[in-house]
């Protein structure tokens, strides 16, 4: 990430004893990135994969846009797409099973598989008035 105003994001390769490096999207808003605490995060990057053609591929969840999958040319690291990419998580998996107040969903997908457990909202690090039983840790695997 650069910090000039609004995000970027950019990619970079060392090559020729130099950095090249390529801005593949600049967002029409900021985040302020910093510190370990429990702040809500706001964009969540994923890890570059070879794609077809020898282009690289990744995928972000950005707060204020849908999930999007990125394809970069991989002798260029030109961005030469980018597209939503449609959610494999159902709505009911998504359903707040708990009844403490303001308890959250969380997911994490990997090829066929799915993690899903429920927390408690982020608080910025400050003592919980209440705190919730110990949710479930549930794998699926989906066909």
């Amino acid at each position: 990430m650069k910090y000039d105003g609004n995000n970027q994001l950019f990619i970079a390769r060392f090559e020729g004893g130099v950095w090249k490096r390529m801005r593949l999207i600049r967002w029409n808003c900021r985040w302020h990135i910093q510190g370990w605490d429990s702040r809500p995060t706001e964009l969540g990057i994923g890890t570059p994969k070879v794609a077809e053609d020898r282009k690289i591929a990744f995928g972000y969840d950005h707060i204020r846009e849908r999930k999007s999958r990125v394809l970069i040319d991989g002798k260029s690291l030109q961005p030469v797409g980018t597209r939503e990419v449609s959610d494999r998580v159902s709505a009911q998996l998504r359903a707040v099973a708990s009844s403490f107040p303001g308890m959250r969903v969380h997911t994490l997908l990997r090829d066929n598989h799915l993690l899903r457990w429920e927390t408690s909202p982020t608080n910025n690090d400050r003592k919980p008035a209440a705190i919730p039983l110990p949710s479930e840790l549930v794998l699926y695997k989906i066909r």
